[in-house]
C-alpha cells in the first residue's frame, strides 16, 4: 500500500453508548504538557481496565479527557462510569485532577483507520461532541455523571437500579435537538449522594413545575431545596431562571433550557 494513502478498513455504522471522561483541575491554572501527560497517563491506567472489563473501546484521548464507545447496551457504559468515579483516589500524579462523565447514545461509525504501517481504531459520530459537552456541563452542575435521556431510556429499570434525578432540558446547537438530562449520583461522595437522594422528589417536582411554566410555584420548591443544600448548583440556576421569567414573561423561549450547548 502507498504510504500516502489513507484507508478505513471494515468501517461499520452501529448504535452505541458514547462515554466521555472529562478531566479538569479545580481552582488551578494551565498545566504544562508534561504535567498533562502524567495526569492522563495515570487516569488512563486507572480507567482503561474498567472500560475494557465492561466491553467498551477507547476511541479518543486528548488533554480534555478520554472517550469510549459501548456497542448496544447503555447499561454497561453507566456501570463502567460509576465504577471509575467510585474508585479509590488516583495516583499522586493525578491527585489534583477531577473527573466528570457524560453518557449519550447515538449512531457511530467504527473501524480501523490505516496509513502505511500506522493503524488505529476510530469511532466517528455527530453525537461525540454532545457526550463531550455533557461531561463538561457536569463541573458547573456539581455532578459527577450526567446521562442524556437517549441513553437513560435504553437502560432497563434505570430509575430503580441507579440513583438519579431529572435535571431538566438542554438544547444542542449542532443538531437543534432538545434532550432531557439526568444526574446519576452513584459516583458522588457519600455526603453529596445523601443530599441528592433526600431532595430528589422535591427537586424533580420543581423541574416539572418549571417546564409547565408555573414559575412562582417552581421557585418556591427550589428556594426550599436551597435551605437544605446551599451548594445545589442546578437549584440556584432554576431560581435565577424563574426570577427571569417572572420579571419578563415574554422573553425568548431559550430560557427554558438548563443549558444550551
Amino acid at each position: 500500500m502507498d504510504n500516502g494513502t489513507m484507508t478505513a478498513a471494515a468501517l461499520t455504522k452501529t448504535e452505541a453508548a458514547i462515554m466521555n471522561i472529562h478531566v479538569f483541575f479545580p481552582g488551578s491554572g494551565q498545566r504544562t504538557s508534561d504535567e498533562m501527560i502524567s495526569v492522563l497517563g495515570a487516569i488512563l491506567g486507572s480507567a482503561a481496565p474498567v472500560i475494557e472489563k465492561h466491553g467498551g473501546r477507547i476511541c479518543w484521548i486528548s488533554e480534555a479527557g478520554i472517550s469510549a464507545v459501548f456497542e448496544g447496551e447503555c447499561d454497561r457504559a453507566l456501570r463502567c462510569a460509576a465504577e471509575i468515579c467510585s474508585a479509590p483516589a488516583l495516583t499522586s500524579e493525578a491527585a489534583s485532577a477531577k473527573l466528570t462523565v457524560g453518557i449519550h447514545y447515538g449512531s457511530v461509525s467504527m473501524g480501523t483507520l490505516s496509513c502505511g504501517s500506522f493503524s488505529s481504531f476510530i469511532a466517528i459520530s455527530d453525537d461525540n461532541s454532545l457526550a463531550r459537552r455533557v461531561s463538561e456541563l457536569a463541573v458547573g452542575f456539581g455532578a459527577v455523571i450526567l446521562v442524556t435521556a437517549a441513553a437513560a431510556e435504553r437502560i432497563r429499570d434505570f430509575g430503580s437500579r441507579f440513583s438519579s434525578r431529572r435535571l431538566g432540558l438542554i438544547h444542542s446547537r449542532c443538531d437543534g435537538r432538545d434532550t432531557e438530562l439526568y444526574d446519576v449520583f452513584d459516583g458522588d461522595p457519600a455526603d453529596i449522594k445523601y443530599k441528592k437522594r433526600r431532595s430528589k422528589l422535591f427537586f424533580e417536582k420543581g423541574v416539572e413545575l418549571f417546564l409547565a411554566e408555573s414559575y412562582l410555584q417552581a421557585r418556591s420548591y427550589f428556594i426550599e431545596l436551597l435551605r437544605f443544600d446551599r451548594s445545589d448548583a442546578p437549584a440556584k440556576e432554576y431560581v435565577y431562571k424563574c426570577d427571569s421569567f417572572i420579571s419578563d414573561p415574554q422573553q425568548d423561549g431559550s430560557g427554558k433550557y438548563l443549558a444550551v450547548i
